[in-house]
């Protein structure tokens, strides 16, 4: 016997006493769907991470058999000067540096050499990653004070809405006020600043998640996940009534299926966000995944969309920056391993982001643009102290950056590598240029003879090829 038109409009009961009609509710709830498919944008994420003491070359790029051959522009991408090939075609690891820990993320990679600052020799540089400048003296302040991680954090195009960190700045197990601290700079009342960082990620993680727990939008997403739950519970009493006619149980079980289907839909992106769980720090590799934790779950959850991460520790168990500094000049070996360790981190954080699917169907990687870079290219302040520079882009910044390539740009400006991180992050010249300067960064030096034709204003507002 089927139920009258009144027993037809039944209502389910979840949590709060909110009710839910069963024939009424459908034509709405795909409404709710449809919104919900087609809300699958998901935000673009800078992460920058930098190191310093430098590299060297046999340390650092693959053997010289497979340097960049391909001359690019055989495509008609690039000019005939720059060279690329698949980074995936390198077999075994990649370098001394470049483990094999890097293999699971490879072909969402970029290795890129060939990029240059115009400095001369002798000076440390901890704005040139960020900055693309040089200190005027050697005291490891850049002349142009602008980091791209502090023009992205005051970015309306960024942030089209307040978030809790706009940018999440960390130097885990290093004081940030020390001679190195951040690679972050931003410029006040004419005079250079040295931006932040948490050196501690239990201070970070609390600044982050203390109050996670009132967050209005997590409170809000979690009572609608138990509604969703509860109706279903619902769902199992009201079918087993005997009462219910055939079309009614089809119809209740189309009902629920809707109701699966939304609740799936809603808890692609809401599930991955949660508190990490920090371990007890008993060495510096449990310090770099504590931080590293704290940053992948501080995107997925929304609290920031630009992080920065600095690296400074060269094993488990050592950092001292005096040893580090005299390993650049007279210990290439102990340097080696030193970087091999900084860089694992790195691979470390890569892995982490592309291990988490978003609402588009993406990892947490593929939805960001990954920068990694060094203060320095030779360690041993020669004249290639600031020549081919060693760079890493990972991520795809949502389908914006191409990958699984190692391009060779021949000798071209450090400073189209942060044009073209801003532009990948949607940003014009007029949201980044600063000091009035066209470009960003440092466009003074030596040997300008060598770079003139990507001095002019045009040149300068360039992204890179390939890229």
């Amino acid at each position: 016997m089927k139920l009258q038109v009144q027993s037809r409009r039944m209502f389910l009961q979840g949590a709060g006493g909110v009710l839910l009609a069963i024939p009424l509710l459908p034509s709405l709830l795909w409404k709710a769907a449809r919104v919900k498919a087609q809300d699958t944008t998901v935000p673009v994420r800078y992460v920058q991470w930098a190191t310093n003491h430098g590299v060297f070359e046999s340390h650092f790029w693959p053997a010289a058999e497979y340097t960049p051959i391909e001359p690019a522009s055989a495509s008609g991408e690039a000019p005939a000067d720059i060279k690329a090939r698949a980074l995936t075609d390198i077999p075994g690891r990649l370098s001394m540096v470049l483990s094999e820990s890097f293999d699971p993320v490879r072909a969402k990679m970029n290795l890129i050499r060939g990029l240059d600052l115009m400095v001369g020799p002798g000076f440390h540089n901890a704005g040139v990653p960020t900055c693309a400048s040089w200190p005027r003296q050697d005291n490891l302040v850049p002349a142009f004070a602008h980091s791209v991680d502090s023009i992205l954090a005051t970015s309306t195009k960024v942030y089209p809405t307040p978030v809790r960190i706009p940018a999440l700045r960390m130097t885990p197990g290093v004081n940030p006020a020390s001679v190195w601290g951040s690679f972050c700079w931003t410029t006040q009342a004419g005079k250079p600043l040295r931006l932040t960082a948490y050196n501690s990620p239990k201070t970070a993680f609390d600044e982050i998640f203390a109050d996670a727990k009132q967050d209005p939008k997590l409170v809000e997403q979690d009572a609608t996940l138990r509604l969703v739950d509860q109706v279903k519970d619902d769902y199992r009493h009201v079918s087993k009534l005997s009462a219910l006619g055939s079309a009614d149980r089809e119809l209740l079980s189309s009902y629920i299926d809707l109701l699966a289907d939304v609740q799936r839909r809603m808890t692609i992106d809401v599930s991955a966000c949660r508190t990490p769980q920090l371990e007890e720090q008993t060495d510096f590799d449990v310090l770099h995944k504590n931080a590293t934790d704290i940053a992948v779950a501080a995107m997925l959850c929304g609290a920031t969309r630009v992080v920065c991460y600095h690296c400074y520790q060269g094993s488990p168990s050592q950092y001292d920056e005096s040893s580090f500094h005299a390993w650049c000049h007279n210990d290439k070996p102990r340097h080696g391993e030193l970087m091999t360790y900084r860089y694992g981190q790195f691979s470390r954080l890569l892995r982490t982001m592309d291990q988490v699917k978003e609402a588009n169907g993406l990892t947490l990687l593929d939805n960001s643009l990954v920068y990694a870079g060094n203060e320095l290219s030779d360690p041993a302040h020669g004249t290639k102290h600031l020549q081919n520079m060693p760079v890493i882009l990972a991520g795809s910044a949502g389908g914006k950056l191409k990958t699984d390539r190692y391009i060779d740009y021949s000798r071209r400006l450090y400073n189209n590598l942060l044009i073209s991180i801003f532009h990948m992050m949607g940003l014009e010249p007029a949201d980044y240029e600063r000091d009035n300067i066209v470009g960003f960064g440092d466009y003074q030096g030596k040997n300008q003879q060598n770079y003139a034709q990507h001095l002019t204003p045009d040149q300068r507002r360039k992204s890179l090829p390939l890229l």
